[in-house]
C-alpha cells in the first residue's frame, strides 16, 4: 500500500486529537518517567498506548483518529474503521519508518533537555 508522508498539517490534526482525548498530561509524564532510571521503555509504552486509548474513546475523537489515519493510508475513514488489528499496526509501523518517527522523537527528547 502507497502511503503518502506526513506533512505538517497533520501536526495540527494530531494535535486537535491530543487535546480532544485530554493525553498531554499523559504524554508528559511519559516523559518524565522515561528520564527515570529502572524505568522500561516497554512499561512507558504501555502506558501511553493505554493512555491512548482511553483517549479515543472520548465523544469526537474516534473519528477524527479514522479520518486523519485514511488520509495518510489513502483509505476512506470506514475502511480505516473495520481493517483488522494486524493491518492497523502493520500500517502504523511502516508510517513510523517513512517518516522517519524514531529520529523526529530522539531529536524533540533532545530538544527538552
Amino acid at each position: 500500500m502507497r502511503m503518502r508522508r506526513l506533512e505538517f498539517q497533520d501536526v495540527f490534526t494530531l494535535g486537535r486529537i491530543i487535546e480532544k482525548a485530554k493525553l498531554k498530561e499523559d504524554f508528559v509524564r511519559a516523559y518524565k518517567s522515561g528520564r527515570e532510571e529502572n524505568v522500561s521503555q516497554e512499561d512507558i509504552g504501555i502506558n501511553v498506548i493505554f493512555a491512548m486509548l482511553a483517549g479515543a474513546v472520548k465523544e469526537g475523537v474516534e473519528q477524527e483518529i479514522y479520518d486523519l489515519l485514511g488520509s495518510i493510508t489513502g483509505m476512506d475513514a470506514d475502511a480505516v474503521r473495520h481493517q483488522s488489528i494486524p493491518d492497523m499496526l502493520a500500517q502504523l509501523k511502516q508510517i513510523a519508518k517513512e517518516n522517519d518517527l524514531i529520529s523526529f522523537f530522539e531529536y524533540a527528547k533532545a530538544a527538552m533537555k
